[in-house]
């Protein structure tokens, strides 16, 4: 009902809002957004590898798939991380 509202009613949402309907994950004070952008983008650099690659073309691409094609990207993805757990598993077992 939330989006059938927001969608008929074409009203702006403060970012409080936008944050109490998980459209965005926090809402700041304009001075703490830039440091909290590049916190996350920090995180997410740290995580990079096949995995998070397949995740992030998986939310960039997602929304135009079909089903088979949205299907096959799923199986990319869950190919990708179970390689890259692999490899973390040789790692930790040989060190």
């Amino acid at each position: 009902q939330r989006a059938a509202e927001l969608i008929l009613s074409a009203r702006w949402l403060s970012g409080i809002e936008a944050a109490a309907y998980g459209l965005a994950t926090a809402a700041l004070p304009a001075d703490q957004v830039q440091a909290r952008a590049r916190e996350s983008a920090e995180q997410i650099a740290a995580n990079i590898g096949p995995a998070v690659l397949a995740a992030k073309r998986l939310l960039r691409h997602g929304w135009a798939d079909d089903a088979r094609a949205a299907v096959q990207r799923e199986d990319d993805a869950a190919r990708a991380l179970i390689r890259e757990l692999g490899s973390f598993a040789r790692k930790f077992t040989t060190t």
